[in-house]
């Protein structure tokens, strides 16, 4: 093998140390990458609509949607598909909300605070979706060690495009999580897409809410996502004070609405597909008699 002269050497160290630092270059950028390309991969049930979108906020009416497989959540936004997603708002013991805020990273509203949502997986049931939810985001010690009860408060039709031409197509289960501790009892370990998270009176945040309304010409940031989270987080809170005035918080969950199983997804479809599971029950027990 012929010798390298000392100026051949140097440059061959020269390329490897910029290839070395090109490839340290690429795996520090996907590094980087990963929490944001993790969510955008994760696979979400998706839903055929049979006939036209309700209207933004509207109840979703029963048989109007027709399970369609599964997709990656970057690729229902993009191709609008209909899929399904779970929010709540999370109380304290003195009524207060846990406001959270999105990471920076996120493409999705980034810094932006809200309420706690996350989109279904296929065939997942609502109340499995509302507790996956709250220990992935939150920590399983959320409701193992402050107690609680899942309210489901409704279903409804949740729609809005981005600016970048994304589109979100979405039955959304709204629900209340009603914790037995004091906001400053509560343990939380937000995981790495949440980037501050805080407690707010229930009348805070109302007022924070109507400010945003209409739309901001003085260049500043928006404190949440869009006028549709706005809405439907004004909407979520209107229910909040018609279970406070109708004493539901003080009651058992079941009293507002059927509790939902934690079957095995394959066992049974969502339950706004086809016949609610009260109507269900009716039949088994009639089958019984």
């Amino acid at each position: 093998m012929p010798r390298q002269t000392g100026r051949g050497s140097a440059c061959v160290r020269l390329a490897c140390l910029a290839a070395a630092s090109l490839l340290a270059g690429v795996a520090y950028v996907c590094l980087r990458a990963q929490p944001e390309d993790a969510v955008h991969q994760e696979s979400i049930g998706i839903f055929s609509v049979l006939g036209a979108d309700p209207k933004f906020l509207a109840q979703v009416p029963r048989g109007l949607l027709k399970p369609n497989g599964s997709a990656a959540i970057h690729l229902a936004h993009i191709q609008g598909l209909p899929h399904a997603g779970v929010y709540m708002v999370v109380r304290d013991r003195d009524s207060r909300l846990l406001l959270l805020q999105r990471g920076q990273q996120l493409k999705t509203c980034p810094g932006t605070w809200g309420f706690l949502g996350e989109h279904m997986q296929n065939g997942e049931d609502p109340e499995h979706a509302v507790r996956r939810a709250l220990k992935e985001e939150l920590g399983e010690q959320v409701l193992r060690d402050h107690g609680g009860s899942l309210f489901n408060i409704s279903t409804v039709w949740y729609s809005q495009v981005y600016a970048d031409g994304r589109e979100e197509r979405q039955v959304t289960h709204i629900w209340a999580v009603q914790l037995n501790e004091f906001a400053a009892k509560v343990v939380l370990h937000p995981d790495d897409e949440i980037a501050a998270l805080k407690w707010v009176p229930e009348g805070e945040v109302r007022q924070m809410l109507l400010k945003e309304e209409g739309e901001r010409d003085d260049g500043r940031t928006w404190l949440f996502c869009s006028e549709q989270i706005r809405a439907v987080m004004l909407y979520l809170l209107d229910r909040v004070d018609d279970l406070n005035e109708a004493g539901r918080f003080r009651g058992r969950p079941e009293t507002l609405i059927p509790s939902y199983s934690l079957s095995p997804p394959q066992a049974r479809e969502p339950p706004w597909v086809h016949a609610p599971q009260r109507e269900r029950q009716r039949e088994r027990e009639r089958e019984g008699n």
